[in-house]
């Protein structure tokens, strides 16, 4: 009987021991986009649109983008932004998140400047428009939804709203179609290859990026694959 061949397997498996998937989950795409195997992913927990409400105690005509901050994710619910005593739209404001309650403060050294509540997450981005500054006692609401069906999305570094934090990998590539959410099952736990492992953005995959997928349940490692045997070997 002669020797076996040996061939080196070329195919790279993301998927290594213990892996676990999770069926019936969604992978959110803003349009036409291929996702290479390997690729990690976070999981969008609130919707990245928050609407912005005014009550004007005088006759400003300021407005302001409400967002959460980078490496962030907003509290679902209603932020209470309060101006407090301001000259010619300069002084301090008090943001209220919805669910804890927890208070912020922030001090504007000009009218126009953008509001940045660090501990909160929150950035309001103003625009100076019509030339009246904010008044006194004037509130800005700031409503941030629940992201329906909480899909995976593209794991992103300095992202928000889940994006931030790596939950699960790809074990296959995937082409959308347009943008929306598809069916697609993940690995969300167990062992992974770390040689696999990429972005969509192409960003290096870092020891802190690692110990978030850990953290997550998702251990990454580095393996020499291996060989097999060709049993059509004669």
């Amino acid at each position: 009987m002669s020797n076996p061949t040996i061939t080196t397997c070329s195919t790279v498996a993301v998927a290594l021991e213990g892996a676990k998937y999770r069926e019936d989950d969604l992978l959110y795409f803003a349009g036409v986009a291929t996702y290479a195997l390997g690729t990690i992913l976070g999981r969008k927990l609130v919707s990245d649109t928050v609407s912005v409400a005014y009550t004007r105690a005088g006759t400003s005509t300021y407005t302001g983008v409400a967002t959460a901050a980078a490496y962030c994710t907003l509290e679902v619910g209603a932020y209470v932004i309060t101006a407090g005593t301001l000259s010619v739209g300069v002084g301090t404001w008090t943001a209220v998140s919805p669910k804890t309650g927890r208070r912020e403060t922030f001090t504007t050294v000009a009218a126009s400047d953008h509001l940045y509540f660090a501990a909160l997450g929150l950035k309001v981005t103003v625009t100076a428009g019509g030339g009246t500054p904010w008044d006194t006692g004037d509130v800005i609401t700031a409503t941030a939804a629940a992201q329906s069906g909480t899909p995976l999305v593209k794991f992103e570094v300095g992202g928000t709203n889940g994006a931030q934090d790596p939950v699960a990998v790809m074990p296959a590539a995937y082409t959308s179609t347009g943008s929306g959410n598809v069916a697609y099952q993940a690995i969300v736990g167990g062992e992974v290859n770390r040689t696999a492992l990429v972005t969509v953005a192409g960003d290096s995959i870092t020891d802190e990026i690692l110990d978030q997928l850990k953290d997550n349940g998702i251990v990454a490692t580095t393996r020499t694959q291996l060989s097999v045997l060709d049993n059509g070997a004669s």
